[in-house]
């Protein structure tokens, strides 16, 4: 039978050692405890027989000598061996680790390796399949799959790996001493004689608020030949449960993909002792064909920074992203080119699913930012599933300066009361052509934002070059007013849709614009269809109206008046859609006989002149028409 086993002992250094045979019965698993390494890792071997019907007892691991504790690796690999080519459907090991003495770690310190499913209720791990299963009590793994085979015959094997005794420098682990008191290596954890872990943050020894916890290697920026502390390029980095902390920034490069192995609330990134302006995570120049999965950052609250930056990325993909943000005037997500190569932002990324809250006491912050500088726009990124969770007036959801053809579907941008926060800026501070061609298709930002005033907003005036940003969709809540701004175009709402009370008038081209137009005292000739007055149309659809008076002067005698709207200069228009007609004996010398049109559509593809077109029967003297005239775009 073949035999392989792989010892992690910290993240990235691997031991290897090849066992002897076992014997065993079908359908049995015994225990040989295997020898003790010269690191201190200790392997404990199951050997499991299938029986002809391919299953496979359940063998029980539970705290003892020699058996897992906080700061370990626990890793399960089935090895082929001949027969089938996996268990059957609810092989199970129960595995029970213990953080100090006999007391077993909860089960929220289990999560199941790739290809098999945890239960929520136990720390039983299931459905062994694809070749390897991977709890992990509270530690980091990077497992490699290994295929079972055409095995009927299959060896189960647990590696159970003490954090190393003097770790290599750089490297993550912890330290094992009686007492940490006077541990000062930055990078390291030191676990004491009490199970208490402790981290020196660069000043003081503090004690991490929870037992298992790793720390992430440090960053480097010296480009995508340098991924050591992500794994080699195209790698893939997978982070089972329990928490992570790093006190530098973890730089993602090309082809890299980082993994958090399970649900979002399986595993989170959290910051220690950074200083001011370090981003948790962010990505090397020029990076493509990057991805993040399943991750959940936490910024800390002396930072001036953020929680993931996009600086130059391409073609990345994020799926499953939830982000908090803690500190003053941090940001959760920055979109940005600096640029690390001139011209170029970042672009072409797509993120899926992503929840970003900001704490009350995160005065200035923001959940997402676009900026940069005014030769490289950030462009053609796209966010599917986008909600912000604001917590202070001061906050701002979706900050758009550097940015254009970005698409954003289903954006809900909430309060945790009724502030007057702002659910999207367009800045164009930094570059007059930018923001624009962003489409944002159904925004949600009527639940407790904006009290009395609106939540979109414009910072700085777009220039004569910058393309219109658009709103597909906008469910306004009971207090908000619709944006009325320059370079936005808002189409549909959901809710009601507030007036404005500024006393100012809608721009050309925007639903509500007005037009008008007035003359006084055109001469007019006895049955003569006249020119009163004309209003040119823009391309639209459009509601006209037009009332004409008539002024008789003394010794005429009038019969009849009429007003038309036409859009053929001197023509009547048809009664009575475009217009009335009064007949009546009129007395000479009498004014203000008044004849006022119905509101009429005109729904037009080009630019257009409607006139207001009055018509009278007289004799005996003169008569003049006084008209005014006005226009509403409708929609």
């Amino acid at each position: 039978m073949k035999r392989l086993a792989i010892i992690l002992s910290a993240l990235f250094n691997l031991f290897v050692f090849v066992p002897g045979a076992f014997a065993t019965a079908d359908g049995s698993c015994v225990f040989t405890p295997g020898p003790t390494a010269s690191n201190g890792s200790l392997e404990l071997v199951w050997v499991c027989t299938s029986g002809s019907d391919g299953g496979v007892n359940a063998p029980t691991l539970t705290g003892a000598t020699n058996y897992p504790i906080a700061g370990t690796a626990v890793r399960m690999e089935i090895i082929p061996g001949t027969g089938r080519n996996q268990p059957t459907t609810g092989f199970a090991l129960t595995l029970n680790p213990i953080s100090s003495g006999t007391i077993p770690d909860t089960t929220s310190d289990f999560l199941h390796g790739f290809g098999a499913s945890c239960s929520n209720s136990s720390s039983t791990i299931k459905d062994v399949q694809s070749g390897y299963v991977a709890p992990i009590p509270n530690r980091m793994l990077v497992p490699t799959a290994s295929g079972v085979g055409n095995a009927k015959t299959f060896t189960l094997k647990v590696w159970v790996t003490p954090g190393t005794a003097s770790p290599a420098s750089g490297s993550p682990g912890f330290v094992r001493r009686a007492s940490c008191s006077g541990f000062n290596t930055a990078g390291q954890f030191c676990l004491d004689a009490n199970g208490l872990e402790w981290y020196y943050s660069g000043s003081s020894l503090v004690q991490v608020p929870t037992t298992g916890t790793l720390i992430l290697p440090s960053g480097d920026t010296s480009g995508a030949t340098d991924t050591a502390n992500l794994g080699a390029a195209t790698g893939k980095v997978y982070l089972t449960a329990g928490r992570y902390y790093t006190d530098k920034t973890l730089f993602i490069n090309n082809t890299n993909h980082l993994f958090l192995n399970g649900p979002l609330s399986g595993a989170t990134i959290n910051v220690l002792g950074n200083g001011p302006g370090i981003e948790v995570v962010t990505s090397g120049a020029m990076t493509s064909g990057w991805g993040l999965e399943n991750i959940h950052i936490n910024t800390a609250t002396n930072t001036t920074g953020g929680a993931l930056k996009l600086d130059t990325a391409w073609a990345g993909y994020v799926k499953n992203l939830t982000i908090l943000v803690q500190g003053s005037s941090q940001y959760g997500l920055c979109v940005t080119g600096t640029p690390q190569v001139a011209g170029i932002g970042s672009s072409y990324n797509t993120l899926e699913n992503t929840f970003i809250t900001l704490t009350e006491g995160a005065a200035g912050a923001t959940a997402v930012q676009f900026t940069g500088v005014s030769t490289a726009g950030n462009s053609h990124n796209v966010f599917i599933n986008l909600t912000v969770a604001l917590g202070a007036a001061s906050q701002t959801g979706l900050w758009l300066q550097v940015g254009d053809t970005n698409t954003f579907t289903q954006y809900a941008c909430y309060g945790n009361t009724d502030i007057a926060a702002t659910a999207i800026n367009f800045d164009y501070s930094v570059a007059t052509q930018w923001p624009g061609d962003n489409y944002i298709y159904g925004l949600d930002d009527g639940y407790n934002i904006s009290s009395g005033s609106s939540a979109i907003i414009n910072t700085g005036i777009p220039g004569g070059g910058a393309t219109p940003n658009v709103i597909f969709g906008l469910r306004l809540g009971d207090s908000e007013t619709i944006p009325n701004l320059a370079n936005l175009q808002v189409i549909g709402t959901v809710g009601q849709f507030q007036g404005t009370k500024a006393a100012d008038n809608a721009r050309a081209g925007i639903v509500g614009e007005y037009l008008s137009n007035s003359a006084g005292s055109v001469g007019m000739t006895n049955a003569t269809p006249t020119n009163a007055t004309s209003i040119a149309l823009s391309p639209g659809d459009w509601d006209v109206q037009c009332t004409a008076m008539f002024n008789s002067g003394s010794g005429t005698a009038a019969t009849g008046i009429e007003a038309t709207l036409s859009t053929i200069s001197g023509a009547s228009g048809s009664l009575p859609q475009y217009g009335g007609v009064l007949n009546a004996t009129f007395s000479t010398g009498v004014t203000y006989n008044c004849v006022i049109t119905p509101t009429v559509r005109f729904n037009v593809s080009t630019g257009t002149t409607v006139y207001c077109v009055a018509d009278s029967w007289f004799s005996g003297g003169t008569l003049t028409v006084s008209a005014f005239m006005r226009a509403r775009r409708v929609r």
